[in-house]
């Protein structure tokens, strides 16, 4: 991508979101001003050039929802990114909104029933590195009577990373606690459509954030065991979704009045494109189930052709 086409992009999408001002601004809690949200979602797409060649109604829907959630899209705040992703099924580029764990802890506090958040990796677990470091002391019990420690060395390659646990308290004072090993947490990394997918993963948020991603995971599994607020619902749903790759934005702002006819043509022309693709594939299905039949029927004649034969 030139300068001169960036650039041109940027006027583009900066213009789109000014558009949708007042409905993002309906969207966003008080302390946060609809003129910051632009202004971060659009440091967010210069940092990252291919959120500009987005469907449009994605990067309005993927903005708005992160204003419903009250999550800021930076991540230097690690509360929720957005991120390009390439869907095949429809043909475009499409952006998604993942949260971050920073995000999941905060909207996990707002439910008025959590005391406390935590979610961190392990480093070189009781063991020493190849550099000779030693790593962190961890050790936890699972059961009626749950114990975890976790004493940090100073080992913060992420490359030594073994575990990652996540410990949710409650006001009432109980709490809930879960660890997972580095290669569960790698299993759900590589099963993610935005990782598998994706021709240099090292530039995905997983090789970029691997630590921040862990740490989200491990707590996200926790959340079925925590009080869920409606944003935290919504929030812990589009993360799934995102993982799988059909998060879908766009639904929403075609009941927006603000938004353009040719916007609403691009998300129904898409639509159209899925369903037909669809239809292929049932119609490929039933051709392969079809074949396979005739060369079963095929094999049984001859063999009994053979038969006869001797």
């Amino acid at each position: 991508m030139n300068k001169l086409a960036i650039k041109d992009q940027q006027s583009k999408v900066a213009t789109l979101l000014e558009t949708y001002k007042a409905s993002i601004a309906s969207a966003l809690p008080k302390h946060i001003t609809p003129e910051r949200m632009i202004r971060v979602a659009l440091t967010a797409m210069t940092k990252q050039p291919d959120l500009l060649y987005c469907t449009r109604h994605s990067i309005i829907e993927a903005v708005m929802t992160a204003g419903q959630l009250g999550l800021m899209p930076d991540s230097v705040l690690g509360e929720a990114y957005l991120i390009p992703f390439n869907n095949k099924r429809k043909g475009v580029k499409e952006a998604q909104l993942i949260i971050g764990y920073r995000g999941l802890c905060a909207l996990a506090m707002r439910s008025g029933m959590v005391r406390s958040v935590q979610a961190r990796a392990v480093f070189a677990a009781n063991s020493v590195t190849p550099n000779g470091e030693q790593g962190d002391l961890f050790e936890y019990e699972m059961g009626l009577e749950e114990r975890l420690k976790h004493v940090p060395n100073g080992v913060k390659d992420q490359n030594y990373i073994t575990h990652f646990y996540a410990i949710v308290k409650f006001n009432n004072g109980g709490h809930v606690l879960n660890v997972m090993t580095r290669q569960e947490v790698e299993k759900i990394r590589n099963e993610s459509a935005n990782y598998a997918y994706s021709q240099n993963k090292e530039g995905t948020i997983w090789g970029k954030h691997f630590e921040e991603m862990g740490a989200k995971t491990v707590l996200r599994r926790l959340m079925k065991y925590v009080p869920l607020s409606p944003e935290l619902q919504k929030a812990v749903g589009m993360d799934e979704a995102a993982d799988l790759g059909n998060q879908n934005l766009g639904a929403e702002i075609m009941q927006d009045p603000s938004t353009p006819e040719d916007v609403k043509d691009e998300y129904y022309a898409e639509a159209e494109y899925v369903q037909y693709t669809e239809v292929k594939e049932q119609e490929q299905e039933a051709k392969e189930v079809t074949q396979t039949k005739v060369t079963e029927a095929t094999a049984n004649l001859e063999a009994l052709l053979k038969k006869k034969k001797q």
